[in-house]
């Protein structure tokens, strides 16, 4: 059974259904979008939007971000975003304050996006966050970062061909 869960402030009124994804990723939707969380490894945060990017999907991503940069490692994080053409600027703007006190924790970061929208404030971002994200506008080479990135951390069975909100 799906747990609901309040958004990230008391300004929010939209809840968030948490559900269970393959992998053991973490899955979230609110009324105008869906989230996917993975963390395939002890230094690799992979995230995934679907629809609107809502700003209720603040906390479950940083929750992850927060344990994999207790545990040390430098950090590898990929945000697939082509699935996302619009979002709230909470959701960019609590991503980005939270990041930048651990970017130097932060060995890669990789975006994908499509909308023109999402890629300004991709840019926006990296502006913010000193120049830490490569983006990409295809899926292939993003794909081939991931990839790549998985089995130099001898992750098996995940794929970027599993990421599917």
């Amino acid at each position: 059974m799906a747990e609901r869960r309040p958004g990230t402030n008391s300004a929010n009124l939209a809840s968030v259904e948490s559900v269970a994804l393959p992998f053991e990723g973490a899955g979230y939707r609110s009324p105008k979008g869906r989230l996917g969380v993975w963390t395939p490894s002890p230094a690799l945060l992979v995230v995934q939007f679907s629809g609107h990017g809502d700003k209720s999907f603040v906390r479950p991503i940083v929750e992850s971000f927060e344990r994999l940069v207790a545990g040390g490692a430098p950090l590898q994080v990929f945000f697939d975003l082509d699935a996302m053409p619009t979002y709230d600027s909470e959701l960019r703007t609590g991503l980005t304050g939270r990041f930048f006190d651990d970017r130097a924790r932060i060995a890669a970061f990789h975006v994908l996006s499509t909308s023109k929208l999402t890629s300004m404030g991709v840019s926006v971002a990296n502006l913010a966050l000193g120049g830490i994200i490569t983006s990409h506008t295809e899926r292939a080479p993003f794909s081939i970062v991931l990839d790549a990135t998985l089995a130099r951390q001898h992750v098996t069975g995940f794929s970027s061909k599993t990421l599917s909100l």
